[in-house]
């Protein structure tokens, strides 16, 4: 369980990195319009909601936030040939993460022994 909760926290560092950084890179370079800007950075901010959920083990949540977050920007990016497609395949992360924590079941926490 342990190793879902790892996976999904490195995802979510790489994707919030190379999210926020290819935003930056962006704007700078000026070929960012503000729509643009705004969805990659809301994208950062989701991937970085998508750690909380892993460290805690809301696989639903994380899931959703795999759903959310792939779908319209991660697909699109796994297929650009620069660095900012790494942050599409780290995305993808979210989804192993939650389905080995649904795989696992339970929420983690240590049942006791009948008897």
């Amino acid at each position: 369980m342990r190793i879902a909760q790892w996976i999904g926290l490195f995802c979510a560092i790489i994707s919030t990195g190379v999210l926020a950084m290819f935003t930056t890179y962006l704007v700078v370079a000026g070929q960012a319009q503000n729509l643009t800007a705004f969805i990659l950075g809301l994208m950062a901010l989701l991937s970085t909601l998508a750690g909380w959920a892993a460290i805690r083990r809301r696989a639903l949540l994380l899931l959703a936030l795999f759903i959310i977050c792939y779908l319209p920007v991660g697909f699109y990016l796994t297929g650009v040939p620069s660095w900012a497609r790494y942050a599409g395949y780290a995305q993808l992360g979210f989804l192993v993460s939650s389905l080995m924590m649904f795989w696992a079941g339970g929420t983690g926490k240590k049942q006791k022994k009948p008897g």
